[in-house]
Parts: C-alpha cells; structure tokens; sequence
C-alpha cells in the first residue's frame, strides 16, 4: 500500500505544473494579441494621416 501523503503532494506538484503550463500558454497568447492590437492602432493611425494629408 502506497503511503497517501507522498501521493496527495504528488498529485499537489502535478497540479502546479499543470497550472504554469496553462499560465505560460496564456502569457503568449496575450503577448501576441497586444502587438496585434498595437500593429492595429498603428495602422488606422497611419490610415488618418492620410485622410487628412499628414505624413508620419
């Protein structure tokens, strides 16, 4: 028979690298919607300036 407190801080790290797996994922799936947002807002900056005859 397993000793059950050896195997509940098993199950406790599996959790945990689990959890910063899930954590890492997400970082870069915001990391890339923020230059996408930024590459955006740049873009319709650029699209202004020309409407009004302004060069960046």
């Amino acid at each position: 028979m397993s000793d059950a407190f050896a195997d509940a801080i098993k199950l406790q790290q599996q959790m945990l690298d689990a959890q910063k797996a899930s954590i890492a994922d997400t970082r870069a799936t915001l990391e890339q919607a923020s230059r996408d947002i930024a590459e955006a807002n740049l873009e319709a900056m650029k699209a202004w300036a020309r409407v009004w005859n302004v060069w960046l």
